[in-house]
């Protein structure tokens, strides 16, 4: 869920805490939607043959870590700042430190 920083900022505290319930709620209900046809992808694939494999953590620590991916970050720096955005580099570091937070929430 995501909401323009300003704009939330404008919010009274009641109509944020009913935003912020909403969102729980919303998180709850799509995530069970979403483990079971999840599941239901992968017993498919493997019902039709497919060779269904996990990144393990390993994997997915030296995959963030190639070359290409700091690449296409500055990529997007490059041209988030020609488009206006000042402090391009700290929202970078603030979209990747969400990321991470909800990595470790949901493991």
């Amino acid at each position: 869920m995501t909401i323009n920083s300003r704009k939330w900022k404008s919010l009274p505290d009641d109509v944020k805490a009913g935003i912020k319930k909403a969102a729980e709620v919303a998180r709850a209900k799509f995530s069970k939607i979403y483990s079971s046809w999840f599941d239901k992808i992968v017993k498919d694939q493997e019902k039709m043959g497919c060779l269904v494999t996990f990144a393990s953590p390993e994997d997915i620590k030296t995959w963030v870590s190639l070359p290409q991916v700091q690449e296409i970050e500055q990529q997007w720096v490059k041209e988030a700042k020609a488009l206006g955005i000042k402090d391009a580099n700290a929202v970078l570091e603030k979209v990747k430190n969400i990321v991470a937070q909800g990595i470790a929430r949901d493991k």
